[in-house]
Parts: C-alpha cells; structure tokens; sequence
C-alpha cells in the first residue's frame, strides 16, 4: 500500500466551526437576495391520465403567488434535455407523483399554501 499524500496529522482550522456548533451561524438560504421567487411543485395524483384543467385563477389571488406554470402555459419554455421542463410541455400523465405543475411565488410558504390549494382536473 502507498502513504496517502498531501494529509496531515494536524487538526483542520474550520473558521466557521465555532458558529456552525453554537447555532449561530448563517447557512446560504438564510442571507436575504433581493427579487428572489420560489417555486412548489404540484404533483399528478393520478397514477395514469391526462391534466385536462389546471385552475390557475383559483391560487392566482392568494397574497405573493406570482404564476402557476403548466403545460397549459409553458409553451415558450426553451428547449433543453432536461426531462423536468419536458414534463412541462404536455398534459400526459405517466405516474401518480409527476410534476404537473410549478407555482411561484415571493415566499416558499405561498407557493406551498397555493400548489396544496391548485385544482387540476384529469382525464384518467
């Protein structure tokens, strides 16, 4: 076996040790950014199906949300490889769980609050 190389047996300086032990220190969601918007995802609850509906209007009104992204509006969504913005782009249901929908909203407590409350209608 070869010696491990570039280690020491000196202990490690963690500058931020002492905070990160007593609760005091910052983690990076806790640093306010302006403009910032989150997104809940709104899972199918069909297992197999199309979204023939997503009422968007419903949640709209709800203090902070700012839109719900579904493939009903999510046309101009760039093309890309990823699978997720996919899932975007048509009303098929292929598994109880898959994203249907995104809201975003100023807080991630509104965007919670407004995908429980989202109705979506399916063709199952």
């Amino acid at each position: 076996m070869t010696a491990a190389t570039g280690t020491s047996t000196e202990p490690a300086t963690r500058v931020e040790g002492l905070d990160k032990v007593t609760g005091t220190a910052k983690y990076a969601y806790e640093y306010t950014a302006p403009a910032v918007a989150y997104a809940w995802v709104v899972q199918a609850t069909v297992a197999t199906g199309r979204v023939t509906a997503v009422a968007a209007e419903a949640v709209l009104g709800i203090d902070g949300v700012i839109a719900v992204i579904s493939h009903q509006n999510a046309a101009d969504i760039a093309a890309t490889d990823s699978a997720f913005t996919d899932l975007l782009r048509g009303p098929g249901v292929a598994y109880r769980g898959q994203c249907v929908a995104l809201v975003v909203a100023e807080t991630s407590e509104a965007a919670r609050e407004a995908a429980a409350r989202l109705p979506i209608i399916y063709d199952e």
